[in-house]
């Protein structure tokens, strides 16, 4: 990060916390730093602004939670991908970004099977006496399914000042090992994106799938919807 780059960060750090120490609304600090309000962020000054308001976020987070008895210094930090990242960083990231391709079994499991058409699906623990593949499958969803919904922050989407109903789109794969592995996600912010992927990877180990008899990876695709209220 450059002098120049670091100088803003500074500063917007420096307006933030003056706008919040004066009694400014939350909802008013988030129109004025989340200034644009689309999937990708296409300038420096909106990134760092954004990034500010993270910073904020999280401080906010761990004040009440040290103040509830509740705080966790181990836990990990939902922006954490945000905040280790200068702008030029997140636009490479941006470019790199993997596109998302539907691949046929047959073109090898080092990619991954998709969820729907493996052999044997993936184990997730708790589903190891539920039968038949497809009962495999169904209890499988429903575990993830009951994950996230306990261990998601829906909390953000007031944080963020959004409305109505959010979807994230989650993907990710269950290696051979029974690992999460390549998490991604597209959401209306980057913020929800970095909760989405954290939450993803910390899904417990579970049995790899296998396809022909083999150990596979497998590609897994999660929606996540949840609704703020007005």
């Amino acid at each position: 990060m450059d002098d120049q780059d670091a100088a803003l960060k500074a500063n917007l750090w420096d307006e933030i916390t003056a706008m919040d120490k004066n009694g400014v609304g939350f909802s008013e600090i988030s129109e004025f730093f989340l200034i644009e309000k689309g999937e990708h962020i296409k300038s420096k000054e909106a990134y760092y602004r954004m990034y500010a308001f993270m910073k904020l976020i999280h401080q906010k987070t761990v004040e009440r939670e040290k103040a509830a008895g509740t705080y966790d210094e181990n836990s990990k930090n939902p922006f954490q991908s945000i905040l280790n990242q200068d702008y030029e960083e997140y636009v490479e990231m941006r470019k790199n970004k993997p596109r998302v391709e539907k691949r046929s079994a047959e073109q090898g499991d080092e990619q991954g099977v998709p969820f729907s058409i493996i052999d044997e699906v993936p184990t997730y623990p708790g589903c190891e006496n539920s039968g038949s593949n497809d009962e495999k499958k169904k209890c499988m969803s429903e575990k993830i399914q009951e994950y996230v919904n306990e261990a998601f922050n829906t909390d953000l989407g007031k944080e963020l000042n959004l409305k109505g109903v959010n979807r994230i789109i989650v993907q990710f794969k269950i290696d051979k090992s029974g690992n999460i592995i390549e998490a991604r996600a597209r959401a209306p912010h980057p913020a929800l994106e970095a909760e989405a992927i954290r939450v993803i990877n910390e899904i417990p180990q579970m049995v790899p799938g296998k396809q022909n008899g083999q150990a596979s990876n497998v590609m897994y695709s999660l929606p996540i919807v949840f609704q703020v209220g007005e």
